[in-house]
């Protein structure tokens, strides 16, 4: 067994905190909703400078802005998929087992409209008439209302 996997870093809820109060000053970012090639530089900058800020709190913990947008990534699908089950529970009037702690709803508000549908960057997410174990989504169009997918 190689020593890469007896040490594994961690992110530190400090990590946390900033990442999050980044996100919430930017959400276009936090949604990955660029699509123009300048949206797509700025963005890249952007998790440069984002990556300096979070390399900076710890020594141990060094990723580049490429490493900490997928980081994100990761972060943002395994809170939306609670997030839909959650909802689907509700909807069905089932006791939902799937709880959202203080720091998964404070990324929710970033990644929800005010009706708390679930956000893309070109529509929201609706969830199904399914199973909750399903927790599948429609896309629809924010503007026209066309389903997407």
């Amino acid at each position: 067994m190689g020593d890469e996997l007896l040490y594994r870093r961690q992110v530190s809820r400090h990590h946390l905190e900033v990442l999050a109060e980044y996100m919430e000053r930017y959400p276009p970012l936090a949604l990955a909703s660029a699509r123009s090639r300048e949206g797509m530089i700025q963005s890249k900058r952007m998790w440069e400078k984002i990556a300096r800020a979070l390399n900076k709190i710890d020594d141990n913990i060094s990723k580049s802005g490429k490493n900490w947008a997928r980081y994100w990534i990761d972060l943002k699908f395994k809170i939306r998929r609670k997030y839909a089950c959650q909802r689907k529970c509700q909807s069905e009037g089932v006791q939902c087992s799937v709880q959202l702690n203080p720091f998964e709803e404070r990324i929710i508000k970033v990644l929800t409209d005010e009706e708390g549908n679930l956000l893309s960057p070109n529509g929201t997410y609706q969830p199904k008439n399914v199973g909750v174990k399903g927790c599948e989504v429609r896309f629809y169009n924010l503007e026209s209302g066309a389903k997407l997918l």
